[in-house]
């Protein structure tokens, strides 16, 4: 689930296919093609969601299919252009998200790809100003990732990512590592006690839940974002906890029922 930052040349996925969503986008395009309102648009939607990477010298094909078809490389001058436009990007970008452009060299060593590494926003909305505009006020948009694509919030959608304490813990939640089945685990707590582990499935942030799995019995409860309270790690033990404002309870049915 969480963002994890390209920095190594092991770090670089094989051709094949990919889990290309919130978190990874590939970019064909090389220096000098990269426009700069459509790169801070993909810049801003990473930090607005949960941080992310532009894989640029990655070709994707079939187009939108999540296929890394092959590298297409970067000179070493051409890698450091990357990084140039990066920061022209960032300046179209309010407040400024925290990106870096990193060559990363492939097995040969003479040729790169370019990791943009996005950082997740704690206060988000980040806003991009849009191309075309003279003096005067500007306008804005506010990008954020769905799925594999960057989507624009409505006026009416950005109340749903401006809160800063929902904010901070939909990003502690994503930062548990995956582990079981490929999926965060963590033992929830609230006013009736301990309860059992589960897997945290997905988060909903627009819809302010998180859904959640038994990690013995597969059925599964959403509960409202809002009910988390805290989120930590008990040193030593590498177990993460989760607090609720709430409970859990199983009903006569063996249904799964948060009560607020």
């Amino acid at each position: 689930m969480s963002y994890r930052p390209f920095f190594e040349t092991s770090q670089l996925p094989s051709p094949g296919p990919l889990a290309e969503d919130l978190r990874l986008d590939m970019k064909m395009m090389v220096a000098g093609q990269l426009e700069n309102a459509a790169l801070a648009s993909d810049i801003a939607a990473f930090a607005n969601t949960a941080g992310g990477v532009l894989l640029v010298g990655a070709h994707e094909h079939p187009k939108d299919s999540g296929f890394l078809h092959a590298y297409v490389p970067l000179t070493h001058a051409e890698a450091n252009d990357v990084g140039t436009q990066v920061k022209q990007a960032l300046g179209l970008c309010s407040p400024r998200p925290i990106a870096e452009a990193k060559p990363v060299a492939l097995a040969d060593g003479s040729r790169y790809v370019v990791a943009i590494n996005c950082d997740p926003y704690a206060a988000p909305p980040i806003g991009v100003a849009q191309p075309g505009q003279r003096g005067g006020e500007k306008w804005w948009a506010f990008p954020v990732r769905r799925g594999r694509d960057t989507h624009n919030l409505r006026p009416e959608e950005l109340a749903t990512i401006m809160e800063p304490r929902l904010r901070r813990m939909l990003l502690l939640l994503d930062r548990i590592p995956r582990v079981a089945q490929n999926r965060s685990v963590a033992r929830f707590h609230s006013s009736s006690g301990r309860a059992p582990p589960y897997f945290i499935v997905s988060f909903d942030a627009e819809r302010s839940s998180v859904r959640l799995r038994g990690t013995q019995d597969p059925q599964e409860v959403v509960i409202p974002l809002d009910a988390v309270t805290m989120v930590w790690m008990e040193p030593g033990a590498e177990i993460y906890h989760v607090s609720l404002r709430g409970s859990i309870v199983e009903t006569s049915t063996r249904e799964l029922q948060f009560h607020p």
